[in-house]
């Protein structure tokens, strides 16, 4: 449970995600989306509740701690160092790190996976486009080796083009092995790229389900936007979470 002041924001919220994994969480705004995931990273802390991963508990860790457990987050609008280089910028994605030759040599694998980034390596990151600014955020994450990827909305304001180019390198970290946990707005896009979705509402998890299986049988959209406007609830390929 997380609670500000007196409003509950996260309430009965379970949710595992596997090696080699996406999956997506998607509602409508306020849902709690977001408070989730820092909830994760622990800057919104627990009122109660177990966070673990591999089996380790992190509730009550310290962020940075929790970085160096092997979870790293992209946040959403990407929060990027402006002023410093992009190399800059790369190099605090891997502070918690004390290995320099693995460090230079994952800046290096970074810039073959994100090759735009190397063009601008010295440039001031203020002055990439929305979509370098989503891939160095990105990067940036992948250099603390998280185990789990927490991603928020990466394609926010990006063009269709740019957000298939990230979406393509999400997609590859999953095949690596990584863990990903995607906030997305879309609903289509979830449907298209998770192996699974939940679906958030009013701080809890609403329904849930394979996303293959639900590509069949409903509107994800009609969902979780209709429920209230009469539209009827699918009786099939999602199944609640609620009791």
């Amino acid at each position: 449970m997380v609670r500000y002041g007196a409003v509950t924001a996260l309430h009965g919220i379970s949710l595992h995600v596997n090696a080699g994994e996406l999956v997506s969480v998607v509602g409508p705004n306020g849902a709690g989306k977001s408070t989730m995931l820092w909830a994760v990273m622990g800057t919104v802390p627990l009122k109660n509740g177990v966070i673990s991963l591999a089996g380790r508990s992190l509730a009550g860790m310290p962020p940075e701690n929790i970085v160096r457990s092997g979870i790293a987050l992209v946040p959403e609008r990407r929060h990027i160092f402006t002023q410093l280089s992009v190399l800059e910028n790369l190099l605090l994605g891997a502070t918690p790190r004390k290995d320099r030759a693995g460090v230079k040599a994952d800046i290096v694998r970074m810039l073959d996976l994100f090759p735009v980034l190397e063009t601008c390596l010295h440039t001031s990151a203020g002055k990439l486009s929305g979509g370098q600014q989503q891939q160095l955020a990105i990067a940036r994450a992948l250099l603390s080796r998280p185990r789990l990827l927490l991603v928020d909305e990466p394609s926010l304001g990006l063009a269709p083009i740019v957000t298939d180019k990230v979406y393509e390198v999400l997609q590859e970290l999953v095949r690596a092995g990584i863990a990903i946990l995607l906030i997305e707005q879309s609903s289509v896009r979830a449907l298209n790229i998770a192996d699974r979705v939940y679906l958030l509402r009013s701080g809890q998890i609403e329904r849930s389900g394979n996303a293959g299986d639900l590509r069949e049988a409903v509107d994800l959209e009609d969902s979780y936007f209709g429920f209230e406007s009469g539209v009827d609830r699918p009786s099939g390929g999602w199944h609640s979470e609620r009791s």
